[in-house]
């Protein structure tokens, strides 16, 4: 995807983020800018409570893309949440790809399975070629 700089964002501690930032630049991606929860919009609770509201991860990943628009995608860590139901309505308002935890194991579990078709609903992640 020519994904060179991202924007990362979840509901993980700073030490969590600083263990992806590693592992981001470790192979050429950098990260530039991180939504931590103390510097997001409020308590974890209230905002990242996926399987009640998407409203608050919604607004985490706008927030974290006006503070760095520059960024080439967005990345929302966080295996456990429903944001990958929104990816496709996010990527159309910051006009940039979002890709969750979920639509990168997907991505990677059916490339390893040789499963080429497009899934279209969650992203430009799940759109590209596998093969």
């Amino acid at each position: 995807m020519g994904i060179k700089k991202i924007v990362l964002v979840g509901p993980y501690l700073k030490e969590v983020f600083d263990i992806e930032v590693k592992f981001f630049e470790a192979y050429g991606i950098k990260v530039i800018y991180v939504n931590y929860p103390e510097r997001g919009l409020g308590p974890i609770a209230e905002y990242w409570d996926c399987d009640k509201d998407l409203y608050g991860p919604y607004k985490w990943v706008l927030n974290a893309a006006d503070k760095a628009p520059d960024a080439d995608a967005i990345f929302v860590s966080c295996m456990a949440s429903s944001i990958l139901d929104i990816c496709l309505q996010l990527e159309e308002v910051v006009k940039k790809p979002v890709i969750s935890s979920q639509s990168a194991l997907f991505y990677g579990i059916l490339k390893f399975l040789q499963i080429p078709d497009a899934i279209p609903a969650y992203g430009r992640a799940l759109t590209r070629p596998r093969l």
